[in-house]
C-alpha cells in the first residue's frame, strides 16, 4: 500500500467533506461551517482512516460522500459496491497475517462507532432544543 494515495484520497475526502457541509449550512460559501466540532470529528475520522486502511476503502467513502453530498443515488451505489469490494479485496490480502487484518478492521470499526458516539454526544444538546441536527 502506497502512502501518497492514501494521502491524496484521504485529503479529496476531507475537502470533500468540507464542501458539502459548507455547500448545506452556507449556500454562499463562507467557510464558517467547517469549524462545527462534528465536521471536525469527521475530519479527525477521515485521518486515522487514512492512516490505517487501504485506498480502495477511502476511494469507496469518496464516491459515496460525493453520492450522497450531490443526491445521486448511483454515484452512491457504486461508492458502497467499490467498499464492499476493497473490504472483500482487504480480507483475501495474503501479504498480512489474519490477526493483522482483522485487528485493523476492528479498530477501523472502533473508530467509526465511536466518532459516531462522539457526534451523538455533540448534536444531542441541539436536538433537545429543538434544532436540526447536523
Amino acid at each position: 500500500m502506497s502512502w501518497p494515495s492514501k494521502a491524496i484520497l484521504a485529503a479529496a475526502l476531507g475537502w470533500l467533506t468540507c464542501w458539502a457541509v459548507g455547500r448545506v449550512a452556507n449556500p454562499p460559501y463562507t467557510g464558517a461551517a467547517t469549524k462545527r466540532p462534528t465536521v471536525l470529528v469527521a475530519l479527525g475520522t477521515i485521518v486515522f482512516l487514512g492512516f490505517v486502511s487501504t485506498p480502495g476503502i477511502l476511494a469507496g467513502f469518496l464516491l459515496a460522500a460525493l453520492g450522497h453530498a450531490t443526491r445521486e443515488r448511483l454515484i452512491a451505489s457504486l461508492g458502497l459496491l467499490v467498499l464492499v469490494g476493497a473490504v472483500a479485496l482487504f480480507c483475501c490480502d495474503f501479504e498480512l497475517v489474519l490477526a493483522a487484518r482483522a485487528g485493523l478492521l476492528v479498530a477501523s470499526g472502533l473508530v467509526l462507532l465511536g466518532a459516531r458516539f462522539v457526534l451523538w454526544r455533540l448534536t444531542a444538546p441541539e436536538a433537545k432544543a429543538g434544532k436540526v441536527a447536523p
